[in-house]
């Protein structure tokens, strides 16, 4: 049971994934988001690298806040409570995320300043939030929080090896 609804929440989620490249439309506009966390992820590689990654992801994640609440004030998409939870949700996370770069408060960088778990809730909520995908359930929404940790964790693995890879001969 438990490892069914496990199972279909990866399921839900990788269509979600899968979505933007089976509509040139969206994958267009969501390529900045993917470049961002894989470019910041590769090229972040000193302490005050990782605050401006903070600050960066901050400014980012507050201007896709925004662009969704004009998407949903300008009707392009169908109001929905939901969506301006999630949209007010980024604007509040990116403002704490600037402040932890600005002031370069460690303890809160684990949450706030990884492009990471930006980049994964940024690509997962993106086509909701855009209207590409109408008539979202809860299990749409509990899916991407099922998947995220292990997503996140991948994700940053597989960051690590392609700095490996281009920074071999550095210390690092």
């Amino acid at each position: 049971m438990v490892l069914d609804f496990i199972g279909n929440a990866f399921v839900i989620w990788a269509k979600l994934i899968i979505f933007p490249f089976l509509h040139a439309d969206l994958l267009w506009r969501m390529l900045p988001i993917y470049l961002n966390g894989i470019l910041m992820g590769i090229y972040t590689r000193s302490k005050n690298d990782f605050y401006k990654g903070a600050i960066f992801g901050g400014v980012v994640s507050i201007l896709a806040g925004i662009d969704w609440i004009r998407a949903s004030v300008n009707g392009d998409v169908a109001f929905s409570l939901l969506n301006w939870v999630i949209a007010i949700c980024f604007c509040v996370y990116g403002l704490f995320s600037a402040i932890v770069g600005l002031v370069k408060k460690r303890q809160f960088y684990f949450i706030f300043g990884r492009r990471s778990i930006f980049t994964f809730f940024a690509i997962s909520f993106y086509p909701i939030q855009t209207g590409f995908i109408y008539n979202v359930e809860l299990n749409v929404i509990a899916s991407i929080f099922i998947v995220a940790l292990p997503a996140i964790l991948i994700f940053e693995l597989i960051v690590f090896f392609l700095r490996k890879i281009l920074y071999k001969e550095e210390d690092y």
